[in-house]
Formats: structure tokens, C-alpha cells, sequence
């Protein structure tokens, strides 16, 4: 018996009375095609049996991807910031902007500034600028200083946000790790000595990130905790510093695991004398701040892996808001620092202990300017 011929484009392109063309944006989906065809090409895809060839769908999708585009191909970063051109002056958001425009000129697009709070814009101007300049995709970046995209509407457009802050409208979104963050900073102190450590964050943040930071640092109180003393942790309302002073002088933590640098000058700024009476770890440290322990959050690898994901959309024609968002987590790296005691197992192991930088989950590898889809 002869074997069946495979189904193509082509048949169902026949069966259907339309074009290759045609049925290959039916099956993407793409928006240019109207939802009835959709779903009756589909529809008669599944009857037929049309399983798509892996191999040539990789490398349409590198076609799509890698040829150059038009000068109107850009791709928006939208803000709320207080000011025009943020990253100026804020180094979290230069890392972002700078790391997206790189990404978006290796894949043939231009990264384009839209200010969200700008005086006199309307959440239905900037729809309309968005649609007379041709845009397909944007980059929702993260609500720094408050605000929000929830007025807008993406139906038309592929979205995706940065970080947890954008709660509105529910996306995929690319984001730090930080339950890896924060269990990989115990890793590092554990293995030093520590025995106290003790958390201190504001209570928006840790909600915001879906309370990853204070499981983390439970979790590591179940592995690690050598006596039925609670680790001590302060989930603060607000950054206030007689209340941080006072919760290090009643629970005394051998460590203290925190957000900024501000702690750390306020505990020197009290008489303590860092690591020799307390240690400190900076939860969220950039490369900037020479000397001082942390986590490096791979801002840059964030950013790319978000214009990443964004492209993939535009190119399957995925717009609006999806029906089960998604997230990818990029994982941060441990630096040391003359803030804690020195390690008693060299700091490459402690990185790769547990936690590696690279791992076989989708995520990118964290090392920087190494950037790689698993």
C-alpha cells in the first residue's frame, strides 16, 4: 500500500479554494486574515490532519526575524515616569533602554520613546500615534514611580511587560528572578557563617513580586535554621530609618538582606561597624556600587529577552491581551563584597551551587552580554 501524502499548504490551500498565502497567515494566526477564514481554515486544517514541518517553521520564523525591515518598523517603549527620557538619570531604567534599543537594531527594528504621563497625551492621542506611525509591538516598562497603562488599549498591538509592577492589563511578562535572587544571596551568607540573617523590604515591593523574595527567605529558614529561633524580618510600609534601627537593635540579625544601599549607610551612620558587628546584602546591587555584596538582577539580560519575546508575538501576529499570560524569569548573579565575612568556598561553587546561572528551564544565562534561548 502506498504511503499517504503528507498534507501541505498547498492542499489545504485547494480544499479550501484560497491562496498558500492565505492559508499560512490563517494558521500563524494573523490578524490580516478576517477571524470567520481563521477559524475555517484552521478548522479544516485539523480534519485533514496538517501537522506543521518544526524545521521549516524555524526557519521561516529566522526569515521573518533576521531580513532588514522598513524604517517604519519600530517598536515602542512606553513610560510612566515624571520626566521625559527616564534613563538619563535613573540607572535601572538606562540599563533597560540601553540594553532593548541594542536588541532591537541586531533584529532590524528601532526603539522608540513614548511617555505615557507627557502633558496634554490622552490615553486615545497615543493609541492614534502609535497607529499612524505603524507600530506593532510594545515594551510596557515597569512603574517605577507609580502610574499606570490600564486606559490603553492593545488590541491591535504585541505586548509584553517588564517586570511585576505592570499589574494592568495581565501580560506576558519578562522579569527578574527573585526567589532565585534572594536564594542565592542565603546560599552565599549561609556558607560564610551567618546563622541570623535577617530580611528587610518594603511590603509594595514584596506584593508586587508576588511575595517571592519572603518565601525565598522562609524557605531557606526551613533548610538551613539551626534552632527554633525565627529568622527576623521587618516587611516595611514605607523606607523609614529609625524604624529599620530599631528592628536591628530588638532582633539583632548577624546579616541583614536589603533593597538599597540607603540601609547600609544607616547602619554605619548608627555605630555599626560593617561586616566586623553586621553584615549586609543588597538585594537588588548594580555594578555601580563597588564594595558592597549582592545580587546583580541582569537588568540588560531582562531587556533583551523582552524585545525577544516581542518580535516572536509580532511575528505570529499575537496581539491584545492573551488569555493566559505568561512570565519568563531571568536569573541574577552573587557578587561578593567587603560588606559580609569572606567565604570559606570560593564564590565560582557558591554561583553554581544550587542555584546555576544557566539553566536548562528557558531562561537566559544571566552571565552578561551572554544572552541564549534554551
Amino acid at each position: 500500500m502506498a504511503d499517504a501524502q503528507p498534507v501541505t499548504l498547498g492542499t489545504i490551500a485547494a480544499l479550501a479554494g484560497v491562496s498558500r498565502m492565505t492559508v499560512s497567515l490563517a494558521l500563524r494566526p494573523h490578524t490580516r486574515i478576517s477571524q470567520p477564514v481563521r477559524e475555517k481554515i484552521q478548522a479544516l486544517a485539523r480534519q485533514v490532519g496538517y501537522r506543521p514541518d518544526p524545521t521549516v517553521a524555524r526557519f521561516m520564523s529566522y526569515l521573518r526575524t533576521a531580513k532588514p525591515h522598513c524604517p517604519r518598523s519600530v517598536i515602542g517603549f512606553l513610560h510612566c515616569m515624571r520626566e521625559r527620557a527616564p534613563w538619563k538619570h535613573d540607572q535601572r531604567f538606562s540599563k533597560f533602554y540601553t540594553s532593548a534599543t541594542q536588541r532591537c537594531e541586531t533584529l532590524g527594528y528601532k526603539l522608540d520613546e513614548f511617555w505615557v504621563n507627557e502633558p496634554g497625551m490622552s490615553p486615545r492621542r497615543l493609541e492614534r500615534i502609535l497607529n499612524s506611525r505603524g507600530i506593532e509591538g510594545v515594551l510596557l516598562t515597569p512603574l517605577l514611580q507609580g502610574g499606570s497603562y490600564a486606559a490603553l488599549s492593545f488590541a491591535q498591538l504585541a505586548v509584553v511587560a517588564i517586570g511585576y509592577s505592570v499589574l494592568k492589563p495581565q501580560v506576558n511578562r519578562v522579569s527578574a528572578n527573585h526567589f532565585h535572587a534572594t536564594s542565592l544571596a542565603l546560599e552565599n551568607v549561609e556558607a560564610r557563617g551567618y546563622r541570623n540573617p535577617g530580611l528587610y523590604i518594603r511590603k509594595y515591593v514584596d506584593e508586587t513580586y508576588g511575595h517571592q523574595i519572603a518565601a525565598a527567605f522562609r524557605y531557606h529558614e526551613y533548610r538551613f535554621a539551626r534552632s527554633s529561633k525565627s529568622w527576623p524580618s521587618l516587611i516595611a510600609g514605607d523606607m523609614d530609618k529609625n524604624e529599620f534601627l530599631q528592628w536591628v537593635d530588638a532582633k539583632k540579625p548577624d546579616v541583614v538582606l536589603g533593597p538599597s544601599l540607603a540601609q547600609l549607610e544607616w547602619l554605619k551612620e548608627a555605630g555599626y561597624r560593617v561586616p566586623e558587628d553586621i553584615g549586609y546584602v543588597n538585594l537588588s546591587r548594580l555594578e555601580e556600587d563597588a564594595g558592597c555584596a549582592g545580587i546583580i538582577l541582569n537588568y540588560e539580560g531582562v531587556a533583551t529577552a523582552a524585545v525577544d519575546l516581542l518580535v516572536t508575538h509580532i511575528n505570529h501576529g499575537q496581539k491584545g491581551i492573551p488569555k493566559v499570560p505568561f512570565s519568563l524569569q531571568i536569573e541574577g548573579e552573587w557578587m561578593s563584597g567587603r560588606t559580609i565575612k569572606k567565604s570559606r568556598i570560593c564564590s565560582s561553587v557558591l554561583n553554581n551551587k544550587q542555584f546555576p546561572a544557566r539553566r536548562e528551564t528557558g531562561n537566559y544565562c544571566s552571565r552578561p552580554g551572554k544572552f541564549s534561548l534554551t
